[in-house]
């Protein structure tokens, strides 16, 4: 049985997450306060103050999951050496590269 958007599953996919991506942050508290913030203030302050925000808020989230894939990366490194020892080799031959 086909679906709404045809027999793609790749496109089903893609439009479903668009979709939702789109409604839950039009739906973000953030966004009815900038408007809000819009209808008070001078717009290109804003503009800039939510824009400085998202960008600022970018950084730290990317630096905060690198952070967690260097960790968990040690800690599996690590576990993996202790489990199987001729992979500590290969591993730490792969580190020092």
């Amino acid at each position: 049985m086909p679906g709404l958007l045809g027999d793609s599953p790749f496109r089903e996919g893609a439009v479903s997450g668009f979709l939702l991506i789109l409604f839950s942050e039009l739906g973000d508290k953030t966004f009815f306060i900038a408007v809000l913030l819009a209808l008070k203030e001078a717009r290109g302050i804003v503009f800039a103050g939510t824009f400085g925000a998202l960008a600022i808020m970018t950084v730290i989230s990317v630096r905060k999951c690198c952070l967690l894939l260097h960790s968990a990366a040690y800690v599996y490194g690590n576990l993996l050496s202790a489990l199987c020892p001729a992979t500590a080799a290969t591993s730490s031959a792969y580190m020092s590269t």
